[in-house]
Formats: C-alpha cells, structure tokens, sequence
C-alpha cells in the first residue's frame, strides 16, 4: 500500500496532469485563440531571420523590439523546422512543441521547490501552470520567462532548504531570466541581493557576476552599435524615465496602468501574508523576495511607463508570488481531507470549463479583430497583394504572418532608435518614412487604419496626423500625409480600412 504522502502527491499530479492536457489540446486545437497580436512579432522576426538572414520584422528596417531569448531560442527551433520544411513557419502550430517542453520545464522546476518547500504542489504548481496555459501569451516571452524564473525559484529554495547551489550557476540563471524579459531586473536584483547578503564572501560575489557580466555585456554593446541604444526599442519608447509619467488610468482590470487581476492582487496578498501571518518557513524569504521586486516593478510601470503595460506576459513573477502566498496560507491552516479533494476537482474542472467555453471555437487572440482582420486578408489574397509596403496604425503582427507584405508599425515597437530619430528630426515623419522606404526599393503601396491614436484622420477622413509614440499618449504630431481618396476596401463593420497611396 502506498503511503499517505506518496498518495497525496499522485492526486495532485493527476489533477496537474489533466490541466497540462487540457491546456495542450487547447493550443493544438485553435493555437490563434492564445496568440496576441504582438506575438506574432516574434514568429515573424524569427521566420525572418531564417529565411532572409535579417533581424527585421517589417523586411526595411532591423528591430531589437523584443526580449532576446524567447526570440533566439525561436529562431534556431525555427531553423530546425526549415530543414524539415521551410512552409511550416506559416503554420501557427509549428512552435508549440517548443513552448509545450518550457511550460513542462518550468512546472517540473516548481513542483520539486514545492516538495522542498512542504507545500501543497496543487497551489504552488496549479495556479502558474493555468495561468500561462489559459491566458492569451502563446509566442511572447511569456513561457521561457516562465521557465527560467522558476529555474531560478529553484534554485533559491534549494539554497535554504537542502544545499548551497553553485554561484556560477546562480549568475548564469540569473541573466537568462533578464534577457527572457528585461524588466525583471527589479526581481533579479532581490533576488542577488538576497543571495549575496546571505554569502557574504568576496569569491561568491566574483562567481556569481562573471556570467551575468559575460552573458550580458555583450548583449547591451550589441545593442547599442546595430540599434542606437543599449535597451530594446521597443521599452524605451514606452518608458519616460527619469521623467515621472503618472498613469491615472483606474478601470475594472486597470489600477494606474497595472493590471489589478494578475499584478496588484497578488501584491495584496502577499502583504497581508507578511502581516498577519507567522510561518517560520524558507517559504517567508521567497515571498519578500518575490513581493519587493514585485513592488519595485509596480512602481517603474505606474510612474515611469505611458502606455500597453496591461497584458498578461508582464506579470509571470506576480503570479507565483501569489501561488507562494496561497500556499504557505494553506500550509497553516489545513483544509479537511473532504474539503482539500473538492478543491482539487473544483479547480480542474473550472480549468476545463473555462478553456472549452471561452478559448475553443475563437481564431484570434485580441480585441475583437476576428471578423475584420479575416476579411482584410481575404481581400489581399483576392487582390493578389505580395511583397508590399503597407503602413498599419496597429494590429500588423497577424497581417505580417499570414501574407508576404510589409508592414510597418506606426506605434515603432518594430523598428529601431536610429530610425525613430531620424523622422524625429525630420519637418514631417511620415514623408521621411515613406522616401526611406522608396529608397529601399519597397515604396509604401497601401495604408490600413484599425484604431489607435498613433494616427488620426481627419473629420473628413483624407488627412492622416502622425502622433509622436515616444509621446504617447500625449498626442503630439510629427508626421502629416494627405490620402487624397476613399478606402478601397472597408470591412463589415467598418472597423478596418485600406487605402492605395498615390
């Protein structure tokens, strides 16, 4: 007969084992339900590099508008697959081996610090693993940053639990957790500053910053010398530092730009956890750990960064830091057996439930641009539109993977900082993008409106103002071209128009 414990730990897996299932059938079954348009930016870069040998997402200009490891690690899954058969790039299904083994990595890594740690596998496990399999952060960063934060989770609790763990290897993991997403610097530094207070020792702290220094060094410098800044385009346009820029926005999900759901609740949490509750537990250090640079993270978002900072790819570390606090809560006070087995199927089920119902029949992620989007590409296959310039005032990522044109984003989150400050200084930004893009050879053909405040039309429709996206959401011009026509194409609900430029 098995022992208690070993039991309990079967019906945990069993539990975590459908929902890893279910979540999988998901992806395969409608993969473009749980990709977000900018996703696909990575798929394109990717596809790119391969196929054309170009970091580029628009085939004019190079872009570092990404976190460089998920797109590295993409690129040479994606090059392997070329070899196979270079068509199965444009097949949304063609990366999700690749995401499926990160999520399975970064699970096995959380259920082992669980089992360190005493703490229900259930919780510590079940929430972050629903999280990244259920939101819409299929092909972001999302799923490596996963993976190697709970790499680093790992090894943290192996630290205070069983054995120290080699400085090397914390500097090494450390900096993949960086370059898997540049603004968990907050995290990774409690994270080292925890680490090297409690060894102190002037050969660890040597050890431990010789991989980050050698894996990061050279990633900045790179930067700097191809795209005219040490940080990606991408978080320097969005970010106003050293300028505060308080984002007032309050909303239902919103709380001064955060996301109150994934990012501010589980600040709350584990406030409250630290407060009221006195586990004396390794599990306390992981969760001020977590929670610090949780805040330190709130607060650069709220006061330092103007816009796009609610999606659900930014809060990885939220989520366990609320996975922790439940946990260590459940560890002090113990449901009845009866009680604990009801939550279990309760979770599983509301897990299923909510795949099925909300995720399964959709084929895209984002904004309702399910509908429009199709009937844009149905027209520009009609249309016979290939290896096209088209200026796009948003949603290009879905555009640029199912067609062969170009697109140019008007938020440049795709471009560079050498381009940007170029029509920046330009007497008119729009005019400078469309003769550099002549001068390519690829002159800009076509132009598609789908919200956004980067562009505006005019009351009359035919003049289009080109807003600043360093500025935004303050709307400052810097750009103006006249359409002169009429869309050529406008979808049912007239939500997404195309014009032919003159």
């Amino acid at each position: 007969m098995p022992e208690k414990k070993d039991l309990k730990n079967i019906q945990q897996l069993i539990v975590l084992s459908i929902i890893f299932v279910t979540g999988l059938v998901s992806w395969f079954q409608y993969p473009c339900a749980f990709i977000w348009d900018d996703s696909y930016f990575y798929l394109v870069i990717s596809r790119n590099i391969v196929l054309n040998g170009s970091q580029t997402f628009s085939n004019l200009y190079i872009t570092n508008g990404i976190h460089p490891l998920w797109l590295y690690l993409l690129t040479g899954y994606s090059y392997i697959v070329s070899i196979i058969n270079s068509d199965l790039l444009s097949n949304p299904s063609y990366a999700l081996p690749l995401s499926t083994l990160l999520v399975l990595f970064g699970s096995i890594n959380l259920w082992k610090a669980a089992g360190l740690l005493r703490l229900s596998r259930l919780i510590f496990v079940g929430l972050p693993l629903s999280y990244v399999l259920f939101f819409q952060v299929l092909y972001s960063e999302a799923h490596v940053y996963y993976a190697a934060f709970s790499w680093l989770t790992l090894l943290m609790v192996k630290n205070v639990t069983s054995r120290p763990q080699s400085p090397d290897l914390i500097g090494f993991v450390c900096a993949i957790v960086f370059l898997g997403r540049l603004d968990s610097v907050f995290l990774v530094l409690c994270f080292l500053g925890w680490y090297l207070y409690s060894n102190r020792n002037s050969m660890i702290v040597l050890r431990t910053f010789v991989p980050l220094v050698v894996l990061l060094v050279p990633y900045l410098l790179s930067n700097y010398y191809f795209f005219g800044g040490f940080t990606p385009v991408s978080g320097w346009l969005k970010s106003s530092f050293p300028h505060i820029f308080f984002n007032n926005s309050i909303g239902l999900n919103s709380f001064f730009g955060y996301n109150a759901v994934a990012g501010v609740f589980p600040i709350i949490v584990a406030i409250l956890f630290l407060m009221f509750i006195r586990l004396r537990s390794p599990i306390r250090n992981l969760i001020k750990v977590l929670l610090v640079g949780s805040i330190l993270h709130f607060v650069y978002t709220a006061f330092f960064t103007r816009f796009h900072t609610m999606y659900w790819w930014y809060y990885i570390p939220h989520i366990l830091l609320l996975s922790c606090s439940a946990a260590a809560l459940y560890k002090q006070y113990r449901l009845p057996r009866f009680l604990q087995t009801m939550g279990a199927i309760v979770m599983m089920l509301l897990f299923v439930y909510a795949s099925v119902s909300i995720r399964w029949g959709n084929t895209n992620a984002s904004r309702r641009i399910q509908v429009p989007v199709a009937e844009l590409l149905q027209y520009i296959e009609a249309k016979d539109i290939k290896h096209t310039s088209i200026l796009v005032s948003d949603v290009p990522g879905v555009i640029a993977y199912n067609s062969s044109n170009n697109l140019i984003a008007t938020d440049m989150v795709t471009a560079n900082r050498k381009l940007y400050s170029s029509m920046r200084k330009s007497e008119n930004a729009l005019l400078y993008l469309k003769e550099y893009c002549a001068q390519k050879g690829q002159p800009i053909t076509y132009y598609y409106y789908f919200g956004s405040d980067f562009i505006k039309h005019d009351k009359e429709g035919f003049g289009i103002t080109f807003n600043d996206p360093k500025q935004y959401p303050e709307l400052k011009p810097i750009g103006r071209y006249n359409l002169e026509r009429g869309p050529v194409f406008s979808s049912s609900d007239s939500s997404c128009k195309l014009w032919k430029l003159q």
